[in-house]
């Protein structure tokens, strides 16, 4: 590509993004609003139950191996399973140690108000 084909992509903010991973318009849609509707304090177990197997399930640990937190993502595009990307989009859910929701985090994600 020529100089100023580069440029135009760095100055327009034009770009190619490939997902390797992308869930259909309305699977996208239902993953967010399910997500939205979930609160503060409930389990891991309502969480799964109505969202489905993460494609991330790890547990956030000390130095001496203790378990402080849990953390779940779902994906709803993603471009390299095996890289982290600033454009992935997903929803990520923390726990504490009892397994209980303290914080959700949409990332990258155009939410409807």
């Amino acid at each position: 590509m020529h100089f100023i084909g580069l440029l135009a992509f760095a100055v327009l903010g034009i770009s190619t993004i490939h997902y390797q991973f992308e869930l259909p318009k309305d699977a996208r849609q239902k993953l967010i609003a399910d997500a939205q509707a979930l609160q503060v304090g409930e389990s891991i177990h309502v969480v799964k139950a109505r969202l489905g197997a993460p494609q991330v399930d790890r547990h956030l640990v000390k130095k001496k191996r203790q378990v402080i937190a849990r953390e779940l993502r779902y994906y709803l595009r993603r471009v390299d399973p095996n890289l982290a990307n600033l454009k992935d989009e997903y929803v990520s859910f923390l726990f504490d140690a009892d397994n209980k929701l303290y914080e959700k985090k949409f990332h990258a994600i155009e939410r409807p108000k």
